[in-house]
């Protein structure tokens, strides 16, 4: 079975509502994924200005058209859906999640602080990272190779040309999105038969 990479941002509704159908594709073929952390672009948020111009007011509607369709999948779902704070902790976060990498930690990892973040939950504190990630010694070892770990960790993505997450990367095809997770499927079952690689 080709090995799956999964670039994820925790902060990021999209990343963040396909985690649990990625968790159960993972699941039901007893694939352990590669997990990378991903800043996705920031959202672009508006007030309720009266004095928008006209591309503000459109920009709004169509951010609140967006909301209201992420809430709505997040209730079928059955996730709570909360917008997460804006972290102090970013760097911590990603350097967790590459320590994780492949190891069953990595997801629970996950799923542990994506509950907290969009829980409506407060984001731990620094220190209780380590007991979250299950790596003891994560706030000494970052604040000794963190910075390292994460620039060697960019110029190891920016080639791949991902642009958003979530993203996931099989057999060196790149898909964005949990819209793909259909096709990765079929190549994590029966590989290309279609050839759609070529």
């Amino acid at each position: 079975m080709s090995p799956l990479e999964i670039f994820i941002d925790p902060f990021s509704a999209p990343s963040y509502l396909a985690l649990k159908p990625t968790f159960e594709l993972c699941t039901e073929l007893k694939v352990v994924p590669t997990w990378h952390p991903f800043r996705a672009p920031a959202e672009r948020r508006t007030s309720k200005d009266l004095d928008a111009d006209v591309r503000q007011r459109h920009q709004r509607v169509r951010q609140e058209y967006r909301d209201h369709d992420y809430a709505r999948y997040a209730a079928w779902q059955g996730v709570p859906f909360q917008r997460p704070a804006l972290s102090t902790n970013r760097d911590l976060i990603d350097y967790a999640l590459i320590r994780l990498g492949d190891s069953p930690e990595a997801t629970r990892f996950l799923q542990s602080l994506t509950a907290m973040l969009w829980g409506g939950y407060s984001e731990p504190e620094a220190s209780e990272f380590a007991e979250l990630a299950g790596l003891p010694s994560l706030l000494a070892d970052f604040q000794s190779e963190g910075a390292d770990v994460l620039a060697a960790e960019s110029r190891r993505v920016e080639p791949l040309g991902i642009f958003d997450a979530p993203a996931y990367l099989i057999d060196g095809e790149l898909f964005i999105g949990r819209q793909h997770l259909p096709a990765i499927r079929q190549l994590l079952t029966v590989g290309d038969p279609f050839n759609i690689s070529t």
